[in-house]
């Protein structure tokens, strides 16, 4: 077996050595440089959904730069909005939420610029909008930033994102309506 595959094997384990393991790499992560090499095992780390993770994680880094610290590319944030789409709303450590929710905003404001273009989809749109009822304010606060600035893409390539996202602000903003009407509900589990 190769190193990597033990990597790889404890982070996937569900084990107490596992669990061990993950916080102790975690624990030397966190004293390695930021770069485009160490925030894939950042988001790895989240993965698991330890609990004890944003501790040690946040212990050094402040949640709203850790993935703004690093050059955004199109591989980061697409990491970034697959592990909102995984992981638990309601278990996830707020401090992770913010993290994951500022990287994605510092990546909505320059993805127009990549080329090709970034492939936003509905379902990212939805991910980051069910923060919107966390109860979490920074990230209620990341989560809006972010469907205004989607909702704010004018290029036919954004028509249905950017639709979607004006419509989610719609909910957000009218008492008569609620999210769940909008984003779908197993978005909110």
């Amino acid at each position: 077996m190769e190193n990597r595959d033990i990597l790889e094997n404890m982070l996937k384990s569900g084990t107490s050595a596992g669990r061990e393991g993950v916080l102790s790499f975690s624990r030397y992560l966190v004293t390695c440089p930021l770069s485009l090499k160490t925030v894939p095992l950042y988001l790895k780390v989240i993965r698991t959904g330890h609990q004890g993770i944003a501790d040690i994680l946040f212990s050094m880094r402040d949640p709203e730069s850790l993935f703004t610290t690093v050059t955004m590319s199109p591989d980061l944030l697409r990491g970034l909005f697959d592990l909102l789409s995984e992981i638990n709303m309601h278990t996830v450590e707020g401090e992770t939420a913010v993290s994951l929710l500022s990287g994605v905003y510092a990546g909505i404001e320059v993805f127009s610029l990549w080329k090709p273009p970034f492939r936003l989809t509905v379902f990212d749109i939805y991910n980051a909008g069910k923060y919107l009822v966390s109860n979490e304010i920074r990230a209620v606060e990341l989560s809006l930033k972010i469907i205004e600035s989607v909702s704010d893409l004018h290029e036919s390539a954004f028509k249905d994102v950017s639709r979607t996202a004006l419509d989610i602000m719609s909910a957000y903003y009218d008492d008569s309506k609620k999210l769940q009407q909008v984003i779908p509900a197993q978005m909110f589990k």
